[in-house]
């Protein structure tokens, strides 16, 4: 097996917040501050700018669907280039991309090394595999706000309507944390994008094809059906 030579270019990014302010400073990032509906209009100037390989875009005032100010910004365009997905991976460019592939290539189909010289020499795949389990903390900063039971809003959020006719907005870049019913180690986790379509002030459904990282997992231990949405609620619901 070829050894990897991945090793990291850009800084260590906390947050999406720190990843904003970093894109910011490179000049890769511009602020709309005048308002701009999230019904059909943002979604239009963003699909403007992916397609002329621009920067990030952040709404400072985006209008939710009822007219009212969104307190919260809305981001888009984040991963619309090769350069971005590659910085915030923390790789130099498309080059960089590629190597950091073959060392996730390398980690999930490992071979054992082939003498002392060839494990001296991969150890930045070593490295990064005592690194890559998750850290267990008492509280996480995604936990800065938490809101259940009558308080969940999905109003607060400037979701999208991203094309005319469509049913629902769309939540466009959820990540969505499952797990088997009956395994609490913090490595059966699986965290993935997939979208969800507002129903309600606390309902929301996602498509979850059958996949192994998130069969069985949910409340009721139900393994998500093709052609089905996921209520957020528990069961299941045709969108």
């Amino acid at each position: 097996m070829a050894t990897t030579s991945f090793s990291r270019q850009r800084p260590v990014f906390r947050s999406v917040g720190a990843f904003l302010t970093w894109l910011e400073g490179e000049g890769d990032l511009v602020r709309i501050r005048e308002p701009v509906s999230t019904v059909l209009d943002a979604t239009e100037i963003h699909r403007r700018t992916i397609a002329a390989g621009g920067p990030v875009l952040r709404f400072e005032r985006p209008i939710r669907a009822e007219g009212g100010v969104s307190d919260l910004p809305l981001v888009v365009n984040l991963f619309g280039t090769a350069a971005r997905v590659a910085s915030a991976l923390g790789a130099d460019g498309p080059r960089g991309l590629s190597a950091l592939g073959e060392l996730l290539a390398a980690l999930r189909q490992p071979a054992p090394p082939r003498g002392l010289r060839d494990g001296m020499q991969r150890w930045s795949e070593l490295r990064a595999a005592l690194n890559g389990r998750p850290e267990v903390v008492r509280r996480g900063a995604c936990q800065a706000q938490v809101r259940q039971g009558a308080d969940v809003d999905f109003g607060m959020l400037p979701v999208q309507t991203c094309w005319p006719d469509e049913p629902a907005p769309l939540i466009t870049w959820p990540v969505v944390v499952t797990r088997p019913p009956d395994d609490e180690d913090a490595a059966a986790h699986n965290l993935g994008v997939y979208r969800m379509q507002v129903l309600g002030r606390d309902r929301a459904i996602m498509r979850a094809a059958r996949r192994p990282h998130h069969a069985g997992a949910g409340e009721d231990g139900a393994a998500a059906r093709p052609g089905r949405g996921r209520d957020r609620r528990g069961g299941f619901r045709r969108p």
